[in-house]
């Protein structure tokens, strides 16, 4: 283990290791995928080729533009329904089972948007639903995930990585949509499923990555799996079992994850929380700022 010492008082600072990153990372990639199914879809749905494949060049304008609105309220939908799909997902199953089950929706959504070859668009629809649900439910559950294997100092740093690829990935699926119309010609149905099949690869990566991270020590303590529990921080903080500085962090888990169920067991209401000053003032943070990215 790495060790740095402080001028101030000598004691030991741990140097956070490559697996908490990676595993923040692969957490943020649900950020990606939200990102780039919203920065992509615009650019995608004027398409001369999209257009001409969906048979959508033939309708009148009042049509096209009902069609087209069809196409970004189904995602809508789904995302919607996907928040509350992940909660007892997250809750139940786990937190990385969370992700992995985000992750096979939106894959199994963008893989159903590009198997059509007849143009029907009732096909393209199912495969955005269930796009959304998948963004949905990894939106809900990537920000709980990171911010419980992150340790107080880094929360802030690691939670901002999620809304850093949030924006990125929609800078490149706008831009995308717009190199990809002008690097195909009109005649060419790449023109459309090349910024339709980019949305695999996040999806697969997300995939592929919730394999190699552990659950949140968070989530074992709530149901008293402790061995776990410390299993998984000593994974994320690349220390030993026993390690004087990992069983500290683990006391700390313990004893929130024992507020956290005698909160429940006096079951407040969600307005009597919101209420509170600190959640109040909290709460209006997060609200503003999620209005505000969307304006």
């Amino acid at each position: 283990m790495d060790m740095v010492l402080t001028a101030a008082n000598f004691l030991p600072v741990t140097i956070l290791r490559r697996s908490l990153y990676l595993a923040a990372i692969v957490a943020c990639l649900t950020a990606a995928l939200f990102g780039y199914s919203v920065g992509f879809v615009g650019g995608v749905l004027v398409l001369p080729s999209f257009l001409h494949h969906f048979h959508l060049d033939a309708l009148l304008p009042h049509d096209l533009a009902a069609a087209q609105a069809r196409i970004v309220t189904v995602w809508l939908v789904g995302a919607l329904f996907g928040v509350p799909l992940g909660v007892p997902i997250s809750s139940g199953w786990g937190r990385r089972r969370c992700l992995t089950f985000s992750a096979l929706l939106y894959v199994s959504g963008a893989a159903l948007q590009l198997v059509d070859r007849g143009g029907h668009l009732s096909v393209f629809n199912i495969g955005r639903l269930l796009n959304g649900l998948g963004v949905g439910a990894g939106t809900l559950v990537s920000p709980m995930y990171i911010s419980e294997i992150s340790p107080p100092s880094e929360r802030g740093m690691l939670m901002s990585g999620y809304q850093t690829a949030l924006q990125l990935s929609a800078l490149v699926g706008f831009w995308g949509a717009y190199a990809s119309h002008a690097a195909f010609p009109s005649s060419s149905p790449l023109q459309w499923q090349l910024p339709v099949a980019i949305q695999l690869l996040p999806g697969v990566f997300l995939l592929l990555g919730t394999f190699l991270i552990p659950e949140t020590p968070r989530f074992y303590a709530e149901r008293g799996q402790f061995d776990d529990a410390e299993g998984s921080l000593a994974w994320l903080r690349a220390l030993p079992r026993g390690d004087l500085e990992l069983e500290r962090e683990l006391d700390e888990i313990r004893e929130a994850a024992e507020a956290g169920e005698l909160l429940q067991s006096e079951k407040p209401s969600f307005l009597s929380e919101a209420r509170k000053r600190g959640v109040r003032k909290r709460l209006g943070v997060g609200i503003g700022l999620m209005i505000a990215q969307n304006m």
